[in-house]
């Protein structure tokens, strides 16, 4: 009795995508936009708030560390995916 053997696309087919949803590649560029705008234009943004902390990192901070995370985690998933025979 042999064990069937899985293809790679069975085994992990959201992998091979690029990315889910469009969207969701889009929303830290204008997470990040509109943080800018805001600091620019706000001098009250560039402050500090008692329940919130540091608004620049909030503002732009965050949504500048998801979009880089999405684009390194893309990167890893191309690189891991042309090592494999």
């Amino acid at each position: 009795m042999s064990i069937p053997r899985l293809s790679n696309a069975s085994v992990c087919p959201a992998s091979r995508r690029a990315f889910p949803d469009s969207r969701l590649r889009h929303a830290p560029g204008i997470a990040l936009g509109l943080g800018l705008l805001t600091m620019a234009l706000l001098p009250a943004a560039r402050g500090y708030h008692l329940w919130l902390g540091w608004w620049p990192l909030w503002l732009v901070g965050m949504p500048l560390a998801s979009g880089w995370a999405q684009w390194w985690f893309r990167r890893s998933l191309r690189h891991r995916h042309r090592s494999v025979p």
